[in-house]
């Protein structure tokens, strides 16, 4: 029996990884946006930057303009939506945007454990299924097999 089953090339196994690596992406990508960008949006926060005439540039904030900024602050980005940038590439939250940028990149709930728990616990289940689907598609094939005859075999 090929691994799990093949249909046209495409088997659960690559089913399964494509999932995983998924689910890794994912969140990686909650982590980045908490924690990396949430860090920006605190400080604008914390600072009173909510107007163009407040707003902060990064040597204010005491941060470098690091390539993972400047990516997320390009002008189609959706963080742009959220935190603004002046003409004088300063920074800051319009106010009525401040309470959705609160909750939005609070890092309260993307702690690094969680993130490396989360992945961890889909891993398990990605080995789990690696044990069980197979015995799951020969019984399946036996029970075709046996109930309906002939060569009806899945595996």
């Amino acid at each position: 029996m090929s691994f799990f089953t093949n249909y046209n090339g495409i088997t659960m196994e690559i089913v399964i990884w494509s999932m995983f690596i998924g689910i890794v992406i994912g969140v990686g990508a909650i982590l980045y946006s908490k924690r990396i960008l949430g860090t920006l949006v605190r400080a604008l926060i914390k600072v009173e930057a909510t107007s163009p005439d407040a707003a902060k540039s990064f040597s204010d904030l005491g941060f470098k303009h690091t390539l993972l900024y400047r990516f997320s602050l390009r002008k189609t980005s959706t963080f742009r939506k959220i935190v603004y940038v002046t003409d004088d590439n300063r920074y800051f939250i319009p106010s009525e945007k401040v309470f959705r940028a609160d909750s939005m990149y609070s890092a309260k709930d993307a702690s690094l454990l969680i993130g490396l728990l989360a992945v961890l616990a889909f891993f398990i289940m990605v080995l789990i299924c690696f044990m069980i689907i197979p015995d799951l598609v020969q019984m399946t094939s036996d029970f075709v097999s046996n109930t309906f005859g002939g060569g009806n075999n899945l595996g």
